[in-house]
Formats: C-alpha cells, structure tokens, sequence
C-alpha cells in the first residue's frame, strides 16, 4: 500500500467511525420558561413543537428537584392549549378560567417523573415514536409545583430527550387500565 492509500484508508475509517458513533441522535432541551407558580400545588403546563417529520424519543432525562416539584410529565398533543409560554392547565386559573392542557382531545402520556427519579434510557433498537403522522406534533410539560415561590424565585424545569429520525424496529407505548369514578 503506498502511503497516499494509507491516508485515504484512514480518512475513510475517522469518516465512518463518527458516523457510526453519532448514528444520526439529536437531543431536545425542554423547559419551562422562568415560570413563577403563584400558589401551592400550582399545575403549569408549557409546549415546544416538534419537527415534522417522524422521531423517535431513546433516552428521557429529567431537569428537575423534588425541592421544587413533586412530579412532571411529558405529554404529546396534537395543538397545546394555549399559545402562551407557560398557562395555569387542567385546574382554573387565577381568572377563574379553566385552559386545556391540549386543545383537542386529551393529552397522550409520554412519560412522567417524580421525586428525583433517575434519567430513563429505552432498550437498544426502540424508541417512542412522535410526529410525522403520530398525531404528536407538540410535546408538553405538565408539571405540579409544590409550593408558591419565594419573590424573585423562577423556575426552568423541565427534560432533555435524545431523539432520532431513524426508524426504530421496536416502539414503545402505554397501556393504562383505570377508572374515573365517584365513590358512591
């Protein structure tokens, strides 16, 4: 091999090892936008649309502390229920108004996070599909803040997904049995 062959060979293989290594993952950074909860228990809901074409989420990593809230879940909506950067969702407001966490139908569980739960990878080869014809075209935070905050104290907790366009041979979902019921 003469050495001109030597060097293409290795440009070759530093080309196809960071491809191979990158394997075309993205991450999405979602937070809350400095929001301030104005009451105990507050519930605030805060949406990021999604690119178009259909991803599949890998790896949930949660950007919150149980000091500030007790848990936070990730919703896909078709639309939000509000075109504000964060909104008071399903509980009124301080208007007495009552947003929707998504404006049409209710929102799809993703993934949901309590009490410093730990960052949650899926098994090689899956992935939760969202966008292109999911239907998923916003993901939301809700989250349920403990406490009102102290003056001057914001918040901007919220989740950093890795994410592919590459079709996942395995998609994960939910299954939820319940109820919603009054006792009699």
């Amino acid at each position: 091999m003469s050495c001109s062959e030597v060097l293409v060979f290795i440009f070759l293989f530093i080309i196809q090892t960071v491809a191979t290594e990158t394997n075309d993952v993205y991450g999405l950074t979602i937070r809350m936008p400095n929001v301030v909860p104005q009451k105990p228990d507050s519930l605030l809901c805060h949406a990021v649309k999604l690119d178009p074409r259909e991803s599949y989420i890998l790896r949930f990593e949660p950007l919150a502390s149980k000091s500030v809230a007790h848990h936070m879940n990730l919703f896909g909506c078709d639309e939000p229920g509000s075109d504000l950067p964060s909104w008071t969702c399903g509980e009124e407001n301080e208007e007495g108004h009552r947003l929707p966490t998504c404006k049409h139908g209710p929102p799809r569980i993703i993934y949901a996070w309590a009490l410093d739960g730990k960052p949650r990878s899926l098994p090689s080869g899956t992935g939760y599909r969202v966008g292109g014809t999911t239907g998923i075209n916003y993901l939301l935070i809700n989250l349920h803040y403990k406490d009102k905050f102290s003056p001057g104290q914001t918040d901007n907790s919220g989740y950093y997904l890795e994410m592919t366009h590459d079709k996942q041979p395995l998609q994960v979902g939910h299954y939820i049995l319940g109820t919603v019921a009054e006792m009699t």
